[in-house]
């Protein structure tokens, strides 16, 4: 089986790196008074909330957005068409809801299609045990006990359709996919995002602080 890592692509709509938005419980009248560290932060609420709220709002510095998908903290943003491909091959979400997009400057959209705030669930995330290929990878320890890739292979018997690994470098931590998620979602439409080969991609070294667009910029 042939394996991909998903990394960002940068177009009209399609920021790279951190996102900069605030994802709020509601659609507030004054978005621009919206500053991360005062928004709602249901996600960090002590009671572990296992369900997302209704009505929920992500407020973006962007004039639109038009990604596929893009990630804040442990929150997907994702289109409706990559949503729909997670579901169709059993992706591990551990929940997911529709959101509006605004623009921080007004209170206008600035989505032209559906969009989702998800979230993935343990299961979604394998060992590296359990996943790599160790004869063809070089795999190392990094910082703060988090792995790091200079060269990746995904075992041939390994089954997943669409994966995380557990214990990486936030840099290099992204979804990998099968050929046929790979195939099915490009068949559906996809913005902001490109699938590279596990075995031909460029992995950033976590010590540089140097970007090269050629390396592999995660979406989760």
């Amino acid at each position: 089986m042939k394996f991909y890592a998903i990394t960002q692509k940068k177009d009209r709509g399609c920021p790279i790196g951190l996102l900069n938005a605030v994802l709020y419980d509601h659609c507030p009248e004054n978005p621009a008074a919206i500053e991360h560290g005062t928004a709602y932060p249901w996600y960090f609420d002590p009671r572990g909330l296992d369900e997302y709220p209704a009505g929920m709002c992500l407020i973006a510095k962007e004039k639109l957005i038009n990604f596929s998908i893009r990630s804040i903290s442990l929150n997907q943003f994702l289109d409706q068409n990559f949503l729909e491909s997670l579901i169709e091959f059993k992706s591990h979400l551990k929940d997911f809801k529709e959101i509006e997009v605004i623009s921080q400057s007004s209170k206008k959209s600035i989505v032209q299609k559906k969009y989702f705030v998800s979230r993935f669930a343990d299961e979604f995330y394998v060992s590296l045990s359990e996943a790599v290929n160790n004869n063809e990878s070089f795999v190392r320890n990094g910082k703060f006990g988090l792995s790091v890739f200079e060269k990746l292979s995904i075992r041939q018997s390994f089954d997943r359709h669409v994966f995380g690994i557990e214990g990486l470098d936030p840099r290099i931590g992204t979804i990998f996919c099968s050929e046929e998620f790979f195939e099915s979602t490009k068949k559906k439409g996809v913005a902001g995002i490109d699938f590279v080969r596990v075995e031909a991609a460029k992995w950033p070294n976590p010590d540089s602080f140097v970007f090269d667009p050629e390396e592999i910029l995660p979406v989760l």
